[in-house]
């Protein structure tokens, strides 16, 4: 693939471009210092079209960071999204009690998914969480296997690609989740069917070591001390065997006072 010629149009703060396909794709990354340091604005795909990428960023984003580092709160919120779209769902969720109850962990599982998902750079540039969900249907989401492969470079510049279909299913569900949530919120606003609900998901490929067979005389929950046969004899066997009376059994035969010779008629 062919790297689109380099554009020299001038691009807001933190906002790059990368090439996808034929032309160039727009982003908005937050810096690291302000996620670290609690900023509620997050990374934005602001798709292929110049103009309305440098819109979003210089009239929606740019203000809600600056009214953050200047420490109005009111302000730096998250910017609007619109109603009926993906990001919309799960902003919904994120409102409704069964979401605030959630410890922290399971919250962050349910933002890594949503991330993950929403996203998700379609083929003209724009977000899956932009799409409305009328547009979203089960044909779209049964092709969640692109978000499978990751592809990092290493130290060298080689391309590694790895799987990670345990997050892919975790972000399905999440996904679900917030659908089923999001429709009894808004009665009549969500398509009837859930397009992440039945996707069959399969797991994870690796395999699980089989787990040794134990026999019962190796188990220490049902040996008795002293009946297994390579058991050392308990200290006051041989005492108490010569002070008990011997088995019929062991008597020898010596013993055994000659029968009576039958008398000769």
């Amino acid at each position: 693939m062919t790297k689109p010629p380099r554009s020299a149009l001038p691009l807001p703060r933190y906002v790059e471009r990368k090439p996808i396909g034929a032309g160039w794709t727009h982003y908005w990354h937050t810096p690291k210092w302000a996620k670290d340091a609690g900023c509620p604005i997050g990374n934005e795909a602001l798709g292929l079209d110049y103009a309305a990428a440098v819109k979003r960023a210089e009239e929606v984003l740019l203000p809600a960071f600056d009214a953050w580092r200047s420490g109005d709160t009111k302000t730096a919120t998250m910017p609007a999204v619109a109603m009926g779209t993906l990001d919309w769902l799960f902003a919904e969720y994120r409102a409704d009690r069964r979401y605030t109850k959630l410890d922290a962990k399971s919250k962050r599982n349910h933002e890594v998914g949503f991330k993950l998902v929403g996203g998700y750079v379609l083929k003209d540039g724009a977000r899956l969480g932009q799409k409305r969900l009328n547009a979203i249907d089960t044909a779209l989401t049964d092709d969640y296997e692109k978000l499978l492969i990751l592809r990092i470079t290493d130290a060298k510049g080689n391309v590694i690609e790895r799987e990670r279909r345990t997050t892919v299913n975790h972000a399905m569900k999440s996904c679900r989740r917030a659908w089923n949530v999001c429709a009894r919120r808004n009665p009549g606003k969500l398509p009837l069917v859930n397009p992440f609900a039945q996707m069959g998901l399969r797991s994870s490929t690796a395999r699980r070591r089989p787990r040794p067979m134990t026999s019962c005389w190796s188990s220490a929950k049902c040996r008795t001390p002293g009946t297994h046969p390579s058991s050392p004899p308990h200290p006051g066997d041989e005492r108490q065997s010569a002070d008990a009376l011997p088995s019929p059994n062991s008597l020898s035969t010596a013993s055994t006072p000659p029968a009576e010779q039958k008398r000769k008629v």
